[in-house]
């Protein structure tokens, strides 16, 4: 099976989404969609906007006929055309477009909260029909959290820096030895994802665990140093404390790294700069990265084997 995926994210996001579908779907996508055989629910990433999964392509004359001799038939269809960048059509031909699709198909049409969702779309002079799915952005739920925390990394980017960690394999283990109020830890549970929280400091631990608990999650957070942390994780997730530069907290940024090398496999480190020496004394290799820009903010995220 064949999937179409549709992007949607803004310039300050593009490398983070690239990063992202490079380790979710093995594709660097230069485009705002691309195909892959790999099906994903589609809400999972903040990025993809719609799926298709192709059914039928070919010519719309080929698919409309396609639809007929197989005779499909559903009760409570609808049939949207599916908007691809730099291959938008007009308003009136997309209506003739669905209109044709539709009419090819057996069963009641149901203009709302249809039974049965299909998309149909035309890139590079092919047309494409099938199921589609939309993503719910149901992450936007965690806007209303009630623990916050100025220097906490955006729902948004911790949502992504998940499925970073994540990528094709949803049954990793994971932690997040710093977690703060729980932002990431939010997202990985959203998801369903296994992963365990620490934080040295007990009014931010509480707060991440009734943030947990505010929405139902059963996510383990406990109070506990990162040189504590015991057992072994296939990925860490470090947002690192860092804003400062003396040199004890250098000290103190080499130690998190050391102790995540110590404890996983994997390490997905979150920083406001390049941290290539540390992950090197610490016996990682950077494998990939990308930066995201908040006005004059920068935050690295680093994939670290």
């Amino acid at each position: 099976m064949k999937y179409l995926y549709i992007l949607n994210y803004n310039i300050e996001e593009s490398e983070m989404c690239a990063l992202e579908m490079r380790r979710v779907f093995h594709i660097n996508p230069t485009e705002k969609y691309f195909f892959s055989e790999h099906s994903e629910d589609v809400t999972r990433s903040l990025f993809t906007k719609k799926k298709l999964e192709v059914w039928l392509e070919g010519s719309l004359e080929d698919i409309i006929n396609e639809i007929e001799s197989k005779e499909l038939t559903f009760d409570g269809y609808k049939v949207e055309y599916v908007d691809v960048e730099g291959y938008e059509a007009h308003y009136k031909d997309k209506n003739d477009i669905t209109y044709k699709v539709g009419y090819a198909i057996l069963g009641d049409f149901k203009m709302k909260n249809p039974n049965y969702l299909f998309g149909i779309t035309e890139i590079d002079g092919v047309y494409y029909f099938g199921l589609l799915t939309k993503n719910t952005q149901d992450w936007h739920k965690h806007d209303n959290k009630p623990h916050h925390f100025s220097t906490a990394l955006p729902i948004r980017q911790a949502r992504s820096i998940v499925n970073i960690a994540v990528g094709d394999n949803p049954n990793k283990s994971l932690v997040d030895p710093c977690c703060g109020v729980g932002t990431v830890l939010l997202e990985a549970s959203n998801l369903g994802f296994r992963i365990d929280g620490f934080d040295i400091h007990y009014p931010v631990k509480e707060g991440a665990r009734k943030n947990l608990e505010f929405y139902g999650y059963h996510t383990v957070v406990l109070r506990k140093d990162i040189q504590d942390v015991e057992g072994h994780y296939d990925t860490a997730i470090i947002d690192i404390p860092y804003g400062l530069f003396t040199h004890v907290e250098q000290e103190t940024q080499q130690m998190i790294v050391n102790n995540a090398r110590r404890i996983a496999d994997e390490l997905i480190l979150v920083s406001n700069r390049r941290m290539i020496d540390e992950i090197e004394r610490a016996g990682f290799e950077l494998v990939d990265e990308c930066s995201v820009t908040k006005a004059t903010f920068v935050r690295y995220i680093m994939v670290c084997r």
